[in-house]
């Protein structure tokens, strides 16, 4: 009932502190948080390069090659995602 009192629609929920308590960066809770989502809907997505640096507030000059982004970035927060969370993500790159 709060969430039609304070206005919040969509889907949310709280994520449980024994999943996320060994989180040390910020893109690992928006991560997680986005993933969580998709979970709670019982659906999959595809997210689009431009998505993924606007949900994680990366800048256009940061990471500018797409495998920086991966390797660096992305792979190891899901690998740790999927080691210390009760949700399991895998990615697999579309190229268009």
């Amino acid at each position: 009932m709060l969430p039609h009192l304070i206005g919040v629609t969509g889907y949310f929920s709280a994520p449980k502190l024994e999943n996320i308590k060994l989180f040390k960066k910020d893109q690992h809770f928006k991560l997680h948080a986005y993933f969580y989502a998709y979970l709670y809907r019982h659906s999959t997505g595809v997210i689009t390069l431009s998505e993924v640096r606007n949900i994680l507030d990366i800048d256009k000059k940061q990471y500018k090659l797409v495998g920086h982004l991966k390797n660096r970035l992305l792979v190891p927060s899901i690998n740790l995602i999927n080691r210390v969370t009760d949700i399991n993500v895998s990615i697999k790159d579309v190229k268009e």
